[in-house]
């Protein structure tokens, strides 16, 4: 008999990615706020840039803080 073969969804509730983009998210804001803090750019862009990673960061702690509490 031949058995059927099924991918499970990386993105379900506590698949691999749905773990590991908070992760992404955090590292990808930090380095895009890094890259526009240390370019020529004006200064307000700079600032809004800086706010805009703190915010994705903060978004991206508290769900891994979430995850750990309500994983166990």
């Amino acid at each position: 008999m031949r058995e059927e073969m099924t991918v499970e969804n990386p993105f379900r509730n506590n698949g691999p990615l749905d773990r590991a983009i908070p992760w992404i998210s955090a590292l990808l804001a930090v380095v895009l706020a890094a890259v526009a803090v240390t370019s020529s750019i004006g200064s307000i862009i700079k600032v809004i840039a800086v706010l805009a990673a703190a915010a994705v960061v903060a978004r991206a702690l508290y769900l891994i803080v979430r995850r750990r509490r309500t994983s166990h």
